[in-house]
This record gives C-alpha cells, sequence and structure tokens, in this order.
C-alpha cells in the first residue's frame, strides 16, 4: 500500500484463488470519490509491490508465476517481463528523479536492480555483491528522487541490514582546490564514490603495461583504448603492443569458453590511435600494426559475442608533411573498461619504456568518473576512421565509424569509495581542461611541484598556467612555492629553459624586487622525463597526457604547427595520492645545488656571460636570452649553456680571443651562434 492525496491510497495484492492462478490487483481508494474504491487485475504471479510518483503515476511489479518479475504502470496497455530478472520472493519497484524505474529482485541469494531505460530494461546490476548471500530487498526514494534500498544479509556472519544509496554528489564537501575546478567544469561530473586504484610510476619495466593485461581479461562488455603512438616494434613477443594484445587474447578465449557469462551483444573491443602516421614509426599507418598484432595473436576481429575495431582519430591526418607531429591529432592515452575502471596516463605503447629509463605515469581508478572517461573515449571514437581490411603497410577499405553504443548496464554509476575525482578533457572545441588546471593552480596556497616534459612560454602571451603560476608566486611574500622538474633530453631542455626565464623575466617585469619561491630543475639525459603531472597543496594531484606547452593549450592553430591537440587527465583530491606523487617527485628532484635551471640574465637586469658563468652553479643549465654578446668567455666548470635561437643569440668575440675558452670537461652550448667581431670560436 502506498498513500496518494488527501484521503487517497493505492493498493496492490495478490488474490490467491484454489482453482486458478493467483491473480494481482491493482486498487485505489478516495473517500471522496464513489465508488470509493476501484479494482482491476494487472497480471498474474505473487509477492507485488507498488510506487506511486507524484499522485497519479502508479508502478507496479511482482514475481511471475515462471519465476521472471514484472512491471506495469497505468500509462501502458500491456505488461512488461523484466528479462534476466529472476525472483523466488518480492519484487521492489521505485522511481527516480527522472521518473526512471527501478525494480530489485532476489535471486541466487543477491539482490539485483534492473532499469526501465527508453529502449528498454537494462541487464541486472548485482546490488549487494554478498559473499554468503542476501534477501528481503525494499526500496523507497526520498523527496529529491534518490532510491533507498536496504535488504538482509548474511556476510560476515552477521546477518544484519545492509543499505545502499542512488548515486548523488550534492551534499559532497569540496576543498578549494577541488572546488575551483568543479565550477570550471561544464558538466556535473560523477566526481565522489570513486577510488583510486594505484599512482602508476613508470621507470624501466612493464609493469605498468601489464597493468592494461590484467584489465581487459578482468572484462564483461567492453574495452576501449587509446594512445597517440603504438610502436612498430610491438610484433616482438616482449613488445608492449603484445603485453597489452594477450590480455585481448586471454579475454576472447574466456568468451568463447563460457559465452553464457557474458551479455547478448557480447564483447566490444574498441582501439584507436591518435595519428595516423608517426615518425618514430616510420611514417606507416599505426592500424596497420596494430592489426598486423592482433593477427599474429589469432585474436579474430569477429567470433561469437566478440567484436574488435580498430580506428584512427577523425583529426590524425590532418598534418601535411605526414609525420605526425603537426595539426590537431589526439594525444590522450585512456584505457575505459566496462565503464568501471579507467586508467589515464602520459605514456604512448613504445617498447622503448622497456628497454630505457624514461620517468611517466598513469593514475587508475574504479568508480562513477570512468562513465565520464568513457564519455570522452565516445567523443575521440565517433568519425575515426576505422580499417576494415589491410595489406602490408595499406589499409585498403576503411569506415567512418558512428558514435559507439553501450550496454546500458555499464552506464549506471555505482559508488565504490570515497576519493573524489575530476575528468579533465579538452581537444580544438572544449577547453574545459585547461580552464580546470589554470583555476587548481591559481587555488593553491603553500606548494606546486609540477612535472613536466616541458615547460614552455611565451613573455608577452604567458599561456594559462604560465600565468596561473605567476599569480602564486605573487601571493604573500614567498608563500606559495614552485618546484618545476623537466626533461633533460637534448630535445626538450632547450624549450624549457627558454620557458622557465621568461618565467623568471614576466615576475621581475610585475615586481622587480618580489620575493620568489621558484625552483626550476631538469633531469639528467639518460633518464628523460615524459610525465605531464602535478601536485598542489599537498592534497590535490593531476596526472594525464596534457603538457605545460602551446600545444595542448589554448586556441586552434595552422595545421603546419604543433597545436590544439585533444588531452586528458583525472584530477585527484586525495592526500595519500598527492603523498605518493610528492615523494616520486622529491626522488627525482636534484639535490640543491645540481641540475639547475638558472637565469642570471634578464631582460630587466643585463650581466656580463662572464659574470653569469662565475656565479652558477657547477651543473647547471643556463639559459642566454636573444642578444648580441661582445665578449670572450671563459667556463671552468660543468655547464649547459642553451641560446634563444641560433640566430637570436650571437656571441661576438673580442679581441684575438676566442668566444668561449673551456677548461672544464661535461660543457654544452647549444642554440646559439658565433659571428662576427674580432676574436675566433672555441678554445
Amino acid at each position: 500500500v502506498v498513500g496518494g492525496g488527501t484521503n487517497d491510497f493505492r493498493l496492490v495484492y495478490e488474490n490467491l484463488q484454489s482453482s486458478s492462478p493467483a491473480r494481482i490487483y491493482y486498487s485505489t481508494y478516495n473517500s471522496n470519490s464513489f465508488p470509493l474504491w476501484v479494482s482491476n487485475q494487472i497480471g498474474e504471479g505473487g509477492w507485488p509491490d507498488i510506487f506511486l510518483k507524484g499522485f497519479n503515476q502508479a508502478h507496479a511489479t511482482w514475481c511471475g508465476h515462471d519465476g521472471i518479475a514484472r512491471y506495469w504502470n497505468n500509462d501502458i496497455s500491456a505488461v512488461e517481463t523484466i528479462t534476466g530478472a529472476f525472483c523466488g520472493l518480492r519484487v521492489s519497484v521505485a522511481v527516480d528523479a527522472n521518473d526512471v524505474p527501478h525494480a530489485f529482485s532476489n535471486s541466487t541469494s543477491q539482490i539485483y536492480e534492473n532499469i526501465r531505460y527508453p529502449e528498454g530494461w537494462s541487464e541486472k546490476i548485482n546490488v549487494s555483491q554478498s559473499p554468503n548471500g542476501a534477501a528481503r530487498q525494499d526500496v523507497v526514494a526520498d523527496s529529491n528522487g534518490n532510491l533507498h534500498v536496504v535488504w538482509f544479509d548474511g556476510r560476515d556472519g552477521n546477518f544484519e541490514i545492509y543499505y545502499s544509496t542512488t548515486y548523488d554528489c550534492s551534499g559532497v564537501s569540496l576543498s578549494p582546490i577541488a572546488r575551483a575546478v568543479y565550477n570550471e567544469l561544464e558538466s556535473d561530473q560523477e566526481f565522489c564514490g570513486n577510488d583510486v586504484e594505484n599512482l602508476i610510476i613508470l621507470l624501466l619495466g612493464q609493469l605498468a603495461f601489464q597493468r592494461f593485461h590484467d584489465l581487459a581479461v578482468e572484462a564483461k562488455h567492453e574495452v576501449n583504448f587509446t594512445t597517440m603512438f603504438w610502436d612498430k616494434q610491438s610484433g616482438q613477443e616482449d613488445g608492449v603492443g603484445y603485453i597489452f594484445l594477450r590480455g585481448i587474447k586471454e579475454l576472447h578465449l574466456k568468451v568463447q569458453q563460457n559465452p553464457e557469462d557474458y551479455p547478448v551483444d557480447g564483447v566490444h573491443i574498441r582501439i584507436l590511435v591518435g595519428s595516423k602516421r608517426y615518425i618514430l614509426n616510420g611514417n606507416q599507418d599505426q592500424r596497420i600494426y596494430i592489426l598486423r598484432d592482433i593477427e599474429n595473436l589469432d585474436i579474430p576481429l569477429e567470433d561469437t559475442k566478440w567484436k574488435v575495431e580498430v580506428a584512427f582519430y577523425r583529426e590524425g591526418d590532418s598534418d601535411p608533411t605526414g609525420t605526425g607531429l603537426f595539426g590537431t591529432h589526439s594525444h590522450v592515452k585512456l584505457m575505459v573498461v566496462d565503464g568501471k575502471s579507467a586508467i589515464a596516463s602520459g605514456y604512448n605503447m613504445q617498447d622503448d619504456y622497456l628497454e630505457d629509463a624514461r620517468q611517466d605515469m598513469g593514475i587508475e581508478v574504479k568508480g562513477p568518473i570512468a562513465i565520464r572517461s568513457l564519455m570522452v573515449f565516445d567523443e575521440l571514437w565517433a568519425g575515426a576512421f576505422r580499417c576494415d581490411e589491410y595489406i602490408p603497410y595499406q589499409c585498403v577499405q576503411e569506415t567512418i565509424v558512428e558514435t559507439a553504443t553501450h550496454n546500458s548496464a555499464i552506464l549506471s554509476p555505482n559508488t565504490v569509495g570515497e576519493d573524489i575525482v575530476f575528468s579533465l578533457f579538452r581537444d580544438k572545441t572544449n577547453k574545459a581542461a585547461d580552464n580546470a588546471i589554470e583555476s587548481a593552480i591559481d587555488a593553491a596556497d603553500s606548494n606546486v611541484n609540477l612535472f613536466q616534459n616541458r615547460f614552455m612560454n611565451d613573455f608577452w602571451s604567458p599561456p594559462q598556467y604560465a600565468s596561473a603560476l605567476i599569480n602564486i608566486l605573487n601571493k604573500g611574500d614567498g608563500q606559495v612555492a614552485v618546484n618545476i622538474l623537466v626533461s633533460g633530453s637534448s630535445v626538450d631542455l632547450p624549450f624549457s629553459t627558454g620557458g622557465v626565464c621568461q618565467l623568471w623575466d614576466q615576475l621581475y617585469y610585475e615586481n622587480p624586487v618580489g620575493n620568489y619561491s621558484l625552483t626550476a630543475k631538469f633531469s639528467n639525459e639518460d633518464n628523460p622525463i615524459h610525465t605531464k603531472a602535478l601536485s598542489l597543496d599537498g592534497y590535490f594531484t593531476i596526472v594525464g597526457s596534457q603538457n605545460f606547452d602551446p600545444s595542448a593549450w589554448g586556441d586552434e592553430v595552422s595545421l603546419t604547427e604543433l597545436g590544439d591537440l585533444a588531452e586528458y587527465s583525472f584530477g585527484i583530491e586525495s592526500v595519500s595520492v598527492t603523498s605518493a606523487f610528492n615523494t616520486e617527485f622529491y626522488q627525482e628532484f636534484p639535490a640543491e645545488n645540481d641540475n639547475n635551471i638558472t637565469c642570471p640574465y634578464n631582460t630587466f637586469s643585463p650581466q656580463s656571460l662572464q659574470s653569469i658563468i662565475d656565479q652558477t652553479s657547477s651543473g647547471s643549465v643556463v639559459f642566454i636570452p636573444a642578444g648580441v654578446y661582445k665578449e670572450s668567455v671563459t667556463i671552468n666548470k660543468p655547464l649547459i649553456l642553451i641560446g634563444s635561437n641560433p640566430n637570436q643569440t650571437i656571441i661576438q668575440p673580442v679581441g684575438n680571443e676566442p668566444a668561449f675558452r673551456i677548461t672544464s670537461s661535461a660543457v654544452t652550448i647549444s642554440n646559439m651562434k658565433i659571428s662576427g667581431g674580432d676574436g675566433y670560436g672555441i678554445e
């Protein structure tokens, strides 16, 4: 029975007849009408329940004589069978805030939920997940439409009442940084009730790629995987591509051996590369390498309850040079399994990670936010170019794919923990991640540790991250300590030294006498950094694919430039995750006087090159801005000197002296030109 308006209630009941099967009746009572009592048969079975939405919309469920749940409401003409909802006793029903009915049944000693979507009833979802059995469920909805479910549970041998509620983040308290991120997102996200499984720290070895393998094996519905680069050498038995694909192979074997354990629509595997070609891959179609690896492992593209698709991102062939270095391709590295688990990272499918030391990082999350990760994958997948047939090095038949469709069972958020996690995506039309990360930095009050492949900047047009760093470095009197660690790779270091020193110039331009707590260092060249991550104030961490350079921020650029890429990261409010991140950061951060990026020369207080070198610590990198330097310099300690540009940083030696007299080992001079003057080059 359920109450309606004043002097009004509804009743659903089982009419037991000895001569015929039991029947289900729906009745209304209203003391202000005649007749007072009206009853109608709506079905056959037993153990009915009723829910009234508003004053008029009645919903009823019961267990049919065949042991399968039934559903009825007073707006439909026929009773609906809830496929897969087996029952022996009561079937409970309630309607959520979006007017969607939920039915709860008890079978195989578990409590299951089925949801009535416009396309039909979902597959059952195990709500109780009890190792020792559950029964006798009931459900109600509160005034906000949140559902509350209780049941009898035998776990732990205590035989207690257990409780669960529908997903709702409205009452969750957020830290200042998390609130700043939340305010920049375009829609409410499933940020609460998540569980951060692992901060994946990748040095030499295969454990990070083994996690891709393990997650794939666990899939029940689908595996969605995207990377910018798939190494052509993954055909090796120990290559990173094979490590992942062996997980797909094991999943296929499980599906074929036990098809009854998998949904009617089967298991779907989608693999997306962000760029059709890449220079490190011989400028060949990367889909071919993946399909070749799949074929070598005897994984069928189609089989019973099984489908595999391989495509490249819709903008992945926009680079006119064909090298994959330019255009607006996808730089996202993301794996989503069943809308329940996701890994966002900075690492591609490169075999180099198994052979050479390279610092990189990813984060694995389980919970409702994985549904948002799935939406990001769907955005990348829509319009992608799928290869349906290939010959060596060439796809001979391809299809432009439509938006991916998913089994409704994976689209319902289930709380699994207490971690707060945000989904941060950006591409050439969506700048949510740019704005959210900028706001997160702006909200920092004590400390920012920045782990970056490279750090680029523009003095007159600073990117959003540089503007945010300038803002917090001007808080108080050196209140916020900013530590930047960039790659010591000879390719990336010139960009980063220029970017950091322009940051110093921007600070001096605003306040020449400011007290700034900024330290920038670089890794050793034999241990380059590929990480794109940062921590803030000891409790918030951002990990993913978004570099701190113009390619990943701002507005669309010419296709002849590298810019406006698709990027993805997770933002996590968690003291434990941030502590793990900071432990790794400070282990990698060189000692006090080692590997410094020093900028003793700046536009607003120029000095001679000799005085710069004399005051710089051994082993540092020194940025020499654009200009003409008329002097001869002695270098008597290990240093790296990097100019702004070979045509802009010009050294003119004086007298009959060399531009550089080097009396030490381990000296590197790059990105500048020796030209003019009365002297000569290097001695």
